[in-house]
């Protein structure tokens, strides 16, 4: 468990660009390629995911604000947003082009900032129904990001604020989970946004429990072609399109999800 707690076990099988900064290298690393004899790229899988995955969030977004008005509209454009920005911050990092503790901690803040929307959207846009929520949920989530850049800044040389940080996020996703299906239960919803709930915490728990052990194995399976991180973006991307997918499931009027374009 301690090994879990301080990343040693996450550090020895994904090649993290935190790890690179408290001295902990991966024994799991995926495939180099070689693009001069001097210049070598790693995680080429890796990097190629994050760029499908950056054109697919800008199509999602664009999906969303052109063609929708359902409620909480705008906390799911931030979410997007964010989580956007989180692997464009991925995508520089993993490059190996810029090795910089600040770009790590916000990258680290973006990621905590995404499950800031979905606790306060929970509170203020589902239970609460609070008018202009939007502006609340966005004054909170910046709070909240400029909380955790302190500190995370502060404790960034013990690999044990990366746990209870993903330990927080975590319980943030369940508290959602919980108090989306009461409000399912008390609008007697079909059974569809049910089922895109659970399936996004299927993988959303996957994706997290894989970023902790399991590693080596796909490593392995892949003969190091594809590398853990692969796989945890690519969860954690799916749980995202069932979150919008259970956004639209969730409407009560056929004019929320009316076309505005």
């Amino acid at each position: 468990m301690n090994n879990i707690v301080n990343l040693d076990q996450t550090c020895s099988q994904l090649a993290l660009p935190y790890c690179r900064h408290i001295g902990k290298s991966s024994f799991y690393p995926s495939r180099n390629f070689m693009i001069t004899e001097d210049v070598r790229v790693t995680s080429v899988s890796t990097l190629c995911l994050l760029i499908i995955l950056i054109f697919s969030l800008i199509r999602v977004h664009m999906h969303i604000y052109k063609k929708y008005v359902a409620e909480a509209r705008s906390e799911l454009m931030l979410i997007c947003d964010l989580y956007l920005f989180s692997l464009l911050f991925e995508f520089l990092l993993l490059t190996e082009m810029f090795e910089s503790k600040i770009l790590v901690t916000i990258q680290m803040c973006t990621i905590n900032a995404i499950f800031s929307v979905l606790l306060w959207m929970s509170f203020f846009t589902t239970m609460c129904e609070v008018y202009n929520s939007y502006s609340k949920v966005r004054f909170f989530t910046i709070v909240h990001f400029i909380v955790s850049g302190i500190l995370i800044g502060i404790f960034f040389k013990s690999p044990e604020i990366v746990f209870f940080n993903g330990l927080l996020n975590a319980t943030i996703v369940f508290l959602f989970f919980f108090i989306q299906t009461c409000k399912l239960k008390i609008k007697r919803s079909e059974l569809w946004p049910y089922g895109n709930l659970i399936i996004g915490m299927f993988f959303f728990s996957f994706g997290s429990v894989l970023f902790f052990i399991g590693n080596e194995i796909v490593s392995f399976l892949c003969n190091g072609y594809v590398d853990g991180i692969f796989i945890v973006h690519t969860m954690f991307f799916l749980s995202f399109l069932m979150l919008h997918k259970f956004w639209l499931s969730t409407c009560d009027f056929e004019i929320e999800c009316a076309t505005i374009s």
